[in-house]
């Protein structure tokens, strides 16, 4: 029984992957500002990196990577997240998401956020 819940919850998942993806390249296709065209591009290449990634073993054993796709798929990834976290205020403040909504201080600063001990507490936050 438990084995069959995993098997249907996996293709749940996989099922609600690929159709996000099919509206991500449909909504890049409309796109007209080529700024907001390269970003979310790269947003979405992170998307579906990431589902490759998450199971990566699966698709080895399948044979449906090349061993080149797979030895590019971390550098890959690791780029868009850079290139992406460039424009992460961009994309919170075009998704209307209020900064004090953060629950992770360290990344607005890890600097100042390192100054002093904290023993892990999140100092500030406002839920």
């Amino acid at each position: 029984m438990r084995e069959t819940s995993d098997v249907m919850q996996e293709l749940a998942q996989v099922y609600g992957e690929r159709h996000t993806l099919e509206y991500c390249v449909s909504v890049l296709s409309k796109m007209k500002n080529g700024e907001n065209h390269q970003l979310m591009s790269k947003v979405f290449r992170l998307f579906g990196a990431d589902c490759i990634h998450r199971e990566l073993s699966f698709y080895v054993i399948q044979g449906v990577l090349s061993e080149k796709a797979i030895e590019s798929l971390i550098p890959t990834r690791h780029t868009l997240i850079k290139d992406i976290a460039l424009r992460v205020t961009d994309l919170m403040d075009c998704m209307s998401i209020p900064k004090h909504a953060l629950y992770a201080p360290i990344a607005a600063n890890y600097m100042k956020y390192n100054e002093f001990p904290n023993n892990g507490e999140v100092i500030n936050a406002k839920m």
